[in-house]
Parts: structure tokens; sequence; C-alpha cells
């Protein structure tokens, strides 16, 4: 999160960057998680999947989008429409909104 020592994070094993917009893929294979101090990893927040139909999803204009709003990167500088919510994950992971300062993303492919 920009201007924070808080990391934000999420993890799943489906991912499918051309989908439609306003679409989810279902799946209980994917968490949220973050780190309230990047120095102090002890601090930390973990929310499973509870809205297994709208695990991950797919919304014009934005990045990475875990359930119905639990953790969505969306804005035209800096993410800077960039929200959390409490819906489809266990628990509640970052602030209402937020601008990213960067962002990775990372794909494993099994051989």
């Amino acid at each position: 999160m920009k201007d924070s020592n808080e990391i934000l994070e999420g993890y799943t094993v489906t991912w499918n960057s051309n989908r439609c917009g306003g679409c989810y893929n279902a799946t209980k294979n994917s968490f949220i998680f973050s780190f309230s101090d990047k120095v102090n990893i002890e601090v930390n927040i973990l929310g499973r999947v509870k809205d297994e139909d709208h695990a991950i999803g797919y919304w014009s204009n934005c990045g990475p989008a875990f359930g119905a709003g639990d953790l969505v990167l969306c804005g035209s500088r800096f993410y800077n429409s960039s929200y959390c919510t409490k819906r489809s994950y266990e628990n509640l992971v970052g602030k209402a909104s937020f601008s990213v300062e960067e962002y990775e993303v990372f794909q494993i492919i099994k051989d």
C-alpha cells in the first residue's frame, strides 16, 4: 500500500486475464492475507474463501480482484481506487480504500 508499511497479498490457482468484466471464477483454493508491518511479518491476517462461487473476480479497468470486493486493485494512477471489503473471504485484510505503490504477479508452470 502506498505511503504505508502494510503489504496485501492474494493467492489463487485459477487466473484468466482474458475473462469478461463482471465474471467470477469459482475455487476454494485461494486466500488473501496482509502484513500490517512489512518489517514484522508476525503480525498478519489470513482470509480464506468462504464464498467459492465469487473467489476470483474479473472487472474492467482493474487488476487482480479477489472475491466480490475483498481485495481489488483498481484505478487509473497507482491503482488509486483500490479497496478491501469483507464479502467472499473470512477476514478483512486491508483498508476500505488505498493506493498501490507496486504489485507483482507470479505464475507457476508445472512441467
